[in-house]
């Protein structure tokens, strides 16, 4: 995404400066996947509609080229003097109904491929047909005499253009859907229901031009064959982003509803009830499906919007439970080295002394012995909320590890440091503790970033200074430099 991230200014109540931003890349990982599509209710019902509307299609098809043999006329022309389903529409639709009835998930069928095939030379000679004026379906047409008869009744049957074009494209449709092609495939056949969806509301209108040759039987099944075709592919492409429980899915779903139902029935009013030239009739359809337009896009933003801001908050919530301790309710490790890296680099540039301090509950596990993991607990909180309670508002506490802090101190001197270290040491070993624990003491070591160039020297450093305070007899404040004439390296390891 472009611009600059929301800031958010404070982590439980504690100012890690600019820390959120190293967690960037934690927060933008893509999360394992652990259930399929296909697990998802919707997408599942509608991965089990293919089988039983290509059954359907199946049953229907094979209905109208039984018309023909029985002369059942309202079969194949469902309104008297309108168009008619011609045969070769209906072997199309029910070679584009087979593959469907047969069709299970992730087994590919054997006779999809062919059928599509052959549904798809139907269509292609149709369109060659009309281009070159030829009449190469005519040596395929079945019940030639039954055609002959409605030629001379005056209600000749054809298959229209509309009617090729959407044959052609649905079978191009199951083709890459066989394939396992399924956003092209979905392209083709959303294009492909075009056509039967624009002769739908021409039949519903009255308006001759927008349904032209397709009969109303045609209409109806070759929208449950594209319907089918989309649900075999509906865990993928975009019927899976359309269909999903998330936010997106459920607004797109209702969006596409109300887009095609409030003009549909906007247009449908005007043209039975108002009484207005076409030109009137055409400038009232489009003021009000503009404001239409207009409104769904402000209700979708303000929905969007009130689900979004719940999602930032859960991303809030997650910042802070990936980069704080839940015992201490101070930072954990993973924030202490992401923001000691910022720091130290920034305090490189700047010329800005940095220092640092790790501070180690004397005898911890003694302690944890004689009183329990419970008492252990409550100790480290309570050393915790001491030291916090020193601190400045820049400076950052965490909990190193076990028994172990590190308090990472901006823009301070080594001798701030010790002065600061000396303040916490005091007052825990002036904190009186419940449980019958009585008084515990800690150990510091302290450094700054004067002999270090990153951060793991810094710590190195300070490690040592620690290190040195636990052999001098703990309960004490020393650094890496040593606070009299020390040499650190020949310090014996404490018991």
């Amino acid at each position: 995404m472009k611009g600059k991230p929301e800031q958010i200014p404070t982590l439980n109540a504690y100012n890690y400066r600019d820390s959120l931003r190293h967690l960037a890349p934690l927060l933008t990982q893509p999360i394992p996947r652990t259930q399929t599509m296909m697990h998802y209710p919707l997408i599942r019902a509608a991965s089990g509609l293919t089988r039983p509307l290509g059954m359907l299609v199946v049953i229907l098809a094979g209905t109208l080229l039984a018309a023909y043999l029985t002369s059942l006329e309202m079969l194949f022309r469902p309104l008297p003097g309108g168009p008619a389903t011609h045969p070769l529409t209906a072997a199309a639709l029910l070679l584009l109904g087979l593959p469907m009835a047969c069709w299970r998930h992730r087994h590919r069928s054997r006779i999809a491929l062919p059928a599509a095939l052959a549904a798809l030379a139907i269509g292609a000679l149709r369109l060659a047909d009309i281009a070159l004026d030829a009449h190469l379906l005519e040596y395929i047409t079945p019940f030639r005499d039954s055609l002959a008869a409605q030629a001379e009744a005056g209600t000749p049957v054809k298959m229209g253009l509309n009617t090729a074009l959407m044959t052609v494209l649905l079978a191009m449709a199951l083709i890459l859907e066989g394939h396992r092609r399924y956003l092209p495939s979905q392209l083709f056949a959303f294009l492909g229901l075009g056509f039967p969806a624009v002769a739908a509301t021409g039949y519903a209108y009255g308006l001759a031009d927008f349904h032209g040759q397709m009969a109303l039987s045609t209409v109806a099944i070759a929208l449950l064959v594209g319907t089918g075709i989309l649900s075999a592919g509906a865990h993928r492409g975009v019927l899976k982003a359309m269909l999903s429980p998330w936010l997106g899915g459920r607004i797109a779903r209702v969006q596409v509803v109300l887009a095609y139902l409030v003009p549909f029935t906007i247009g449908y009013l005007l043209v039975t009830l108002v009484q207005a030239t076409a030109k009137q009739l055409f400038g009232l359809f489009v003021v009000i499906v503009s404001g239409f337009i207009v409104v769904l896009v402000v209700v979708s933003a303000m929905f969007q919007e009130h689900v979004d801001r719940r999602r930032r908050g859960a991303e809030r919530q997650l910042a802070v439970a990936a980069t704080t301790d839940p015992l201490t309710e101070t930072a954990n490790r993973r924030l202490l080295l992401q923001t000691a890296m910022h720091e130290v680099e920034r305090a490189k540039r700047q010329g800005q002394p940095l220092s640092l301090l790790m501070v180690d509950i004397d005898r911890f596990k003694d302690l944890n012995d004689c009183y329990g993991h419970a008492a252990g607990d409550m100790v480290l909180s309570t050393i915790a909320r001491a030291m916090q309670a020193t601190l400045r508002k820049q400076d950052l506490l965490a909990r190193y590890g076990g028994e172990e802090f590190a308090i990472l101190l901006p823009d301070t001197p080594i001798a701030g440091a010790v002065h600061l270290a000396e303040k916490i040491r005091a007052r825990i070993e002036g904190t009186l503790f419940p449980e019958n624990v009585g008084r515990v003491t800690v150990s510091v070591g302290c450094s700054d970033n004067q002999n270090a160039t990153d951060f793991r020297e810094l710590l190195v450093a300070t490690d040592k200074a620690l290190y040195a305070a636990k052999a001098l007899g703990r309960n004490r404040v020393e650094t890496s430099a040593g606070s009299g004439p020390r040499d650190l390296g020949a310090i014996a390891q404490p018991a």
